[in-house]
C-alpha cells in the first residue's frame, strides 16, 4: 500500500477542514501549521529535516499551507454559523 505524499496532503487538508467546523478558527489554524510542518518534515525531500531545497516541493508546501488556512477560515465561519 503505498501512498504519495500529495495524498497525504489532501487527508491533513481534510483533517483541517474537519478541525474548522467541528473547533473553530483557532484550532483549525494550528491543525494546519501542524500538518504543514508534519508534510515538510517527514514527506519532503530531505527527509526528517524542515528545510527543503527543490523549488517545486516549497511551491506546493506554501500553497498547501494558504489553502489549509482558506479551508480553516471557511470552515470556521460554517461553525459560527452553526452555533
Amino acid at each position: 500500500f503505498n501512498l504519495y505524499s500529495h495524498n497525504i496532503a489532501l487527508i491533513f487538508l481534510i483533517a483541517s477542514a474537519v478541525t474548522a467546523t467541528r473547533c473553530g478558527i483557532i484550532p483549525a489554524l494550528v491543525a494546519s501549521v501542524i500538518s504543514f510542518v508534519t508534510l515538510d518534515f517527514f514527506y519532503t525531500p530531505p527527509y526528517y529535516t524542515l528545510h527543503s531545497k527543490a523549488l517545486p516541493d516549497i511551491i506546493n508546501l506554501i500553497l498547501f499551507l494558504s489553502t489549509a488556512v482558506f479551508i480553516s477560515l471557511f470552515g470556521s465561519g460554517t461553525h459560527a454559523y452553526i452555533k
